[in-house]
């Protein structure tokens, strides 16, 4: 049997899009094996059935543990360490496809691929060269190990088409797949249980609006909860968890109709975000790569049957419009404010057309039948 081997310094443990890919190759009759780094977070961790059912290895690595010197030389430790334990596990199991997930370990791919003569896919979680937070030097040291090693990579996944066409313009083409950061497709009725307006209390013509995902800088927070709490008859739930959270709590102390809810495990998402009553997808724009994105989210909302509110950037403006299921609005309070009035006076054209939406092209066994696609062309079959 063909052997995939996922390379990641994420905590592939609670890594959604890795655990899927894993599983769509383990469906597909390929024997896979993860190799990641072992976090200690507040993230959702799948269960050590699936674990080993994967074989989904979390390295846990010595040097993590010296916080007290420099923070540079403490990452070059770390990576240093990875690099080598998991050269040592990838040689031992002997892949004939490396799937590595973002730049950082594309070197290890190249240097194991020399002794194992493995095949490599590049997935680019991002456009990796451009991420939120990059300093200017980093954005360089990250384009220029991709341009070093391209001629190494056999086929390309990313998650936009505006990432792939940035791709195609900078480096020679490669067999490629766009690949979104869909949720895995169940059709399942939407329930009308009303849940988050039990949990917080609120009256039945309250609006609740829902933003899932990570609480971090870049994603309009603040912003948005300033605007909506102060609107009539408007809730905002936040779920997820992240640095920003301690911000969120306070606006939460400040106006009534701020809520925070804990993350919950992947599966459950769609189930609960069935209850809110429109879907945040607000991002600020302070990189090419988040001017670029297709976040989880949109699709988690998309899923979930619920209008979207989504920032003005061209790939999610493309999905929403051709779908004609929300508004796109600029980061400002004027547009977020003419946004939410737009969306409530055309609410039930957009909730009709996520009703009768058919999901299976977005929906993950879609984007799950383009990695095994890409992987086959790759090897050959």
């Amino acid at each position: 049997m063909i052997k995939i081997l996922h390379l990641s310094t994420s905590d592939i443990a609670c890594d959604s899009r890795i655990i899927k890919s894993l599983q769509a190759a383990k469906d597909n009759g390929f024997l896979v094996k993860g190799i990641g780094i072992y976090m200690e977070h507040t993230g959702q961790y799948i269960d050590s059935n699936k674990l080993n059912e994967l074989n989904i290895i979390s390295l846990k690595l010595f040097f993590r543990k010296f916080r007290k010197i420099p923070a540079s030389i403490r990452h070059f430790l770390v990576l240093m360490e990875y690099y080598i334990k998991a050269f040592k596990l990838a040689l031992k199991n002997k892949p004939d496809l490396l799937h590595c997930n973002d730049e950082i370990p594309l070197p290890l791919a190249v240097f194991v691929s020399l002794f194992t003569k493995s095949k490599i896919i590049y997935d680019a979680h991002e456009l990796e060269s451009e991420k939120n937070g990059l300093s200017n030097f980093k954005k360089k040291i990250i384009l220029k190990v991709e341009k070093m090693f391209w001629g190494k990579i056999d086929g390309l996944i990313v998650v936009s088409p505006s990432i792939k066409k940035w791709y195609e313009e900078k480096f020679p083409n490669i067999p490629t797949r766009i690949v979104l950061n869909a949720p895995v497709f169940n059709k399942l009725k939407t329930k009308n249980d009303k849940y988050f307006h039990n949990k917080y209390k609120l009256k039945d013509n309250d609006i609740v609006f829902l933003y899932i995902g990570a609480f971090l800088p870049g994603r309009g927070l603040e912003l948005v909860a300033q605007e909506i709490g102060i609107m009539k008859d408007c809730h905002i739930v936040y779920l997820g968890y992240g640095s920003e959270k301690n911000k969120l709590l306070e606006l939460s102390k400040k106006y009534n109709n701020i809520h925070i809810h804990d993350a919950v495990e992947h599966q459950q998402v769609v189930t609960l975000a069935q209850s809110a009553d429109v879907g945040l997808c607000l991002i600020e724009n302070i990189s090419l790569s988040d001017y670029y994105c297709l976040p989880n989210k949109l699709f988690e909302y998309i899923f979930s049957k619920i209008p979207i509110l989504a920032s003005n950037f061209p790939d999610i403006r493309d999905v929403l419009s051709n779908y004609n299921i929300g508004v796109c609005v600029d980061l400002d309070p004027i547009s977020i404010k003419s946004g939410v009035e737009l969306i409530i006076k055309d609410y039930k054209k957009y909730k009709k057309n996520l009703e009768i939406l058919d999901f299976s092209s977005l929906g993950w066994n879609s984007q799950a039948n383009n990695i095994i696609e890409l992987y086959k062309e790759v090897l050959g079959n």
